[in-house]
């Protein structure tokens, strides 16, 4: 993920099926284990949900100002 906390331990998301993802990294860390999984519409990924807590997509900067 670009924007990983630590650049030379960087998180990723491995593939388990279904739709689902779990997020990865050689040196563990927060968010590490947890089961990640997006929604879509129309072919296009619009939430990201992670345990009981979700987030939006940001199309833009005028997105995120609303």
């Amino acid at each position: 993920m670009p924007n990983a906390s630590n650049v030379d331990n960087p998180t990723t998301l491995e593939p388990l099926g279904g739709g689902q993802f779990r997020y990865v990294a050689p040196g563990g860390g927060g968010p590490v284990g947890e089961v990640v999984r997006f929604v879509e519409e129309n072919g296009r990924v619009v939430r990201m949900i992670t345990g009981d807590s979700y987030v939006d997509r940001v199309n833009s900067y005028g997105d995120r100002v609303k």
